[in-house]
């Protein structure tokens, strides 16, 4: 699955997820690289820090099932886009994300 088709059926289920003024708000920038595997689907986003001094890298999940977009992160962003990648990565092959999950959904 690409990155545009998640963007794309969370859209069409009226999730605001990718909504332009969200994305803004945040600095957020989409990683065009999707894991997807067993697992689940994943991928990588970043945003700009609060002071906008540097990224913060956040892996995500799409939940095809709900076309739900939830924040898998065990810490919460990750400084490095390598080792967010090597987490998705992580999570497609053998599951277990969910329970990482954060409250905020979208």
């Amino acid at each position: 699955m690409r990155i545009e088709e998640i963007v794309r059926q969370n859209k069409a289920a009226g999730g605001k997820f990718f909504a332009p003024n969200t994305m803004k708000l945040f600095g957020s920038r989409l990683s065009s690289k999707v894991h997807e595997g067993p697992g689940g689907i994943f991928f990588v986003t970043s945003e700009k820090s609060f002071n906008g001094q540097y990224r913060t890298y956040d892996v995500r999940q799409f939940l095809s099932d709900t076309k739900r977009v939830v924040t898998v992160s065990p810490s919460g962003g990750f400084m490095k886009p390598k080792k967010a990648h090597e987490i998705a990565e992580w999570f497609a092959r053998v599951g277990g994300a969910r329970e990482y999950q954060s409250p905020y959904l979208g």
